[in-house]
């Protein structure tokens, strides 16, 4: 009887570490798809990809069961990322921060943004970041938000000593500007175009991504942690073969795809078919000459500099060491 109770508790042993490494690795469910948690945003470019791939299919054909995740801002969906709740996630410029300081991998491009808008009430009287001089302006800290503020700033001989920046996530900056809570706000996607909308005659736009093209690119991206990749990186690259054939059908079914994210974020058609035009991305022929001719890594050094010009980062970081071109290079060959 003992022995037999030794034997148990050996093979227990010799069992235990391999759940322990299960529950770090890919999961697959009862049809032999790979489950996966997938973060999206609640717009036009933050939703696309998902919401193509859902509909479509794509997922499954690379043998993925996608569960889509809603987040309004990078910072906490790479956080939940790092933690093992998350295992892919679509990440705006602003977050790419968090990539080049090592929490997060990047394994693909899609897109360049215009969306971000500094935005006021006519009625204020403002017309200037120069007039923002000691007012309230609201964002989201830590996203692109943020760092379309410090560029208007910056532009006008100012830092954010000069202002009160409050941190609010998206929902809160319309509910604030609409109910003079601030003086101006930084938002973007289907959050201008409620402002837009409910501000009528008085909307009044100070400053956008646009204007800035000289000095800033505003990078999407997808990406997940080194640890995912170590342990996972078939699915990982199952998951980019996904995101190459949703940009592919995304590109010639624009306003189809604004219908789709419609339905993904439970929103309408009339909030999100605006969005068209507010992005620039590639499909995968495109993506093949962009990335042979150096204009991807351009983007993403062009990022990083800004991040150093407005003191986000201290010093430069090889881009090599937090894009992972493979994948990309892999699902468009």
């Amino acid at each position: 009887m003992k022995k037999v109770l030794c034997i148990a508790i050996i093979a227990l042993l010799l069992v235990a570490p391999m759940f322990a490494n299960g529950a770090q690795e890919a999961a697959s469910t009862g049809s032999g798809l790979t489950k996966i948690k997938v973060a999206h945003h609640m717009g036009y470019s933050g939703g696309a990809v998902v919401a193509i791939g859902l509909a479509n299919g794509y997922f499954e054909e690379e043998g993925l069961d996608v569960e889509p995740v809603p987040f309004t801002s990078g910072p906490s969906e790479v956080a939940a990322m790092v933690s093992g709740d998350l295992q892919f996630g679509y990440i705006g410029s602003g977050a790419t921060t968090l990539a080049v300081k090592g929490d997060v991998e990047i394994i693909y491009f899609q897109n360049l943004g215009d969306s971000e808008v500094i935005v006021v009430n006519k009625n204020s009287g403002i017309r200037s970041m120069q007039d923002l001089k000691g007012k309230t302006i609201a964002t989201t800290l830590g996203t692109s938000g943020e760092n379309i503020v410090n560029l208007a700033l910056q532009e006008a001989g100012m830092t954010q000593n000069d202002v009160e920046l409050i941190n609010m996530d998206m929902g809160g900056c319309v509910t604030a500007i609409l109910a003079d809570k601030v003086d101006a706000v930084c938002v973007w996607g289907s959050y201008l175009v409620t402002v837009k909308e409910q501000l009528g005659d008085n909307y009044y736009a100070i400053a956008r991504t646009s204007d800035f093209a000289d000095k800033y690119a505003s990078v999407s991206s997808w990406l997940t942690t080194q640890d995912y990749i170590d342990k996972n990186p078939d699915v990982v690259q199952r998951f980019a073969n996904a995101v190459a054939k949703c940009m592919d059908w995304w590109k010639d079914h624009e306003e189809e795809t604004a219908d789709l994210v419609a339905d993904l974020i439970g929103s309408d058609s009339a909030t999100i078919r605006p969005q068209i035009g507010t992005i620039f991305f590639f499909n995968n022929k495109e993506l093949k000459e962009n990335l042979a001719n150096g204009n991807v890594r351009k983007y993403y050094e062009t990022q990083q500099e800004n991040m150093i010009s407005t003191g986000v980062i201290s010093e430069r970081v090889d881009i090599d060491t937090y894009v992972k071109w493979e994948y990309m290079e892999n699902s468009i060959k």
